[in-house]
This record gives structure tokens, C-alpha cells and sequence, in this order.
């Protein structure tokens, strides 16, 4: 997941959707290095045994990527809860084919209520209502500006840990949570500069009719 956000960075300008903005870049890379240090990134190591899933992996960030990229139009021309309910309708499609052989040989008593359950939440909290708010914001800001909010994904895990697993919050996790707050600070700062310009600029030229037709009366 980190690295959707560098792929979709890269893919915006290319593809003509998006200017290069050096102030969001700058945020964009503060927020980056803050999830490294959050994934120990120094520790990082790849081998023979792990190619196969790396390259899946990278593969995986890619083509969601795209996915930011090429839907933003579809989002801001349908409606979001038809496009995503469609988009789910072919995913299942095709993961159904894909999962019959092993659907011939799974015993389904073999799983507890509770795991029925924590797939039931995931299903719903982890897919559902994560794709319907893309789909909802993919329509009204820029591809871009949504994959950098995966980068709030480690915080919210790490908050998440916290309260429900009584995990401790590392100096490390400090840390890498303020350079995401900076980043994120960063790139929304830009944004909600030209959105008060365009206010200000609205409201200086908005006159009262009564006040045009005093000026214009002989």
C-alpha cells in the first residue's frame, strides 16, 4: 500500500489529469518517509523465498493505482453507489471463478462462529464502506489527493491497536505519525488556499442588485 500513492503521483501528471504541484510533492514525501520509519524500513530485505509475493505486491499498488486514475471520471459522471455496486458484481464474478476449486473441498464446519463473524465485519467495514467513500470522494476532489489518504492507514491501525489490543504506542510510531500529519497538512493546505481565493474572489464581485440599478439611474 505504500507505494500506491507514489504510483499514482507519478501516473497524473503523465496521463495529463493533474499539474505538478510542489508544495503537495513535498507533503507527499514528508508523509512517505513517516510510513517507512513506521515499517522499519531499514530492516527491509527481499530473497528468492519472497520474489513471487513482492512482485504480486508491487504489481497489486500498480494496478490499483490505475484504478485512482482512470475511475476519477466514471466517479464524477455516475453515481458512485451504482458504479461501486457494479464494480463489486465483476470482482465477485470473477474471484468466484477462480475460488471453485477450492469452494469442492472446503469444509465449512471447520470454522467457528467467530471467525464467520470477523469475515462478516471485514466484508462490510473493510470492503464495503471503504470502496463506497473512494467512490464518493474519486467524484468530488482529485485521484491523487485519495491515495494519499492511504497513507492514514498505519496511524489508524496503530490507534486501533491501542484501545482494542492494549498495544504500546513506540516513539517510532510518534514519530512517523507527525511526519503523516505534516504531509497531509501539506498537500490539504494548497488546496484550501485556492478554495478561499476563489470564495474572496466570488464575494468581491458580488454587488446587491439594488446597489447596480443606483448606479445606473439617471
Amino acid at each position: 500500500n505504500t507505494l500506491i500513492p507514489v504510483f499514482t503521483m507519478l501516473l497524473v501528471p503523465l496521463l495529463g489529469q493533474e499539474k505538478p504541484n510542489r508544495v503537495r510533492e513535498r507533503g507527499f514525501l514528508c508523509a512517505f518517509f513517516g510510513v517507512l520509519i513506521m515499517h522499519k524500513a531499514e530492516a527491509f530485505s527481499s530473497s528468492n523465498d519472497t520474489l513471487q509475493g513482492d512482485v504480486l505486491t508491487l504489481l497489486n499498488a500498480f494496478f490499483y493505482s490505475l484504478f485512482l486514475v482512470f475511475s476519477h471520471k466514471l466517479f464524477a459522471m455516475h453515481n458512485y453507489l451504482w458504479v461501486t455496486t457494479w464494480l463489486f458484481v465483476f470482482g465477485s464474478a470473477g474471484l468466484t471463478v477462480m475460488a471453485i476449486p477450492n469452494w469442492l473441498t472446503f469444509e465449512w464446519s471447520a470454522f467457528p462462529r467467530e471467525i464467520w463473524l470477523y469475515a462478516a465485519l471485514s466484508i462490510v467495514f473493510g470492503t464495503i464502506i471503504p470502496y463506497l467513500l473512494i467512490g464518493f470522494t474519486l467524484g468530488r476532489t482529485q485521484s491523487s489527493l485519495v491515495a494519499f489518504f492511504i497513507y492514514l492507514q498505519p496511524v489508524v491501525a496503530t490507534v486501533m491497536g491501542y484501545i482494542f489490543l492494549g498495544d504500546v504506542i513506540s516513539t517510532r510510531a510518534v514519530l512517523s505519525g507527525i511526519l503523516i500529519f505534516i504531509g497531509m497538512f501539506l498537500t490539504l493546505y494548497k488546496k484550501n488556499e485556492k478554495i478561499r481565493k476563489l470564495h474572496n474572489s466570488m464575494s468581491g464581485s458580488y454587488k446587491p442588485a439594488s446597489t447596480a440599478r443606483r448606479k445606473f439611474r439617471p
